[in-house]
């Protein structure tokens, strides 16, 4: 599990993890997308620190998405 991590972080960094057609997950356009609703860095870091999974993450984009238009 911990290498699994590094892995995934090593990835991340270097700009090559989910970065082709084959991955499946969206996080990177969901990330910008949720980080349009915030007027600045600080708002946004504040929020996405308190999100605890992935389903919270979604749940809470999804409530956004229903209120506010993105900014970006």
């Amino acid at each position: 599990y911990p290498i699994r991590k590094i892995n995934q972080a090593y990835f991340a960094f270097h700009g090559n993890y989910a970065d082709n057609p084959s991955s499946t997950s969206s996080i990177g356009i969901e990330l910008k997308e949720y980080r349009g609703y915030f007027g600045n860095i600080g708002q946004f870091i504040k929020s996405i620190s308190k999100i605890e999974n992935y389903t919270q993450f979604i749940q809470i984009l999804n409530s956004k998405r229903k209120v506010l238009e993105p900014t970006l």
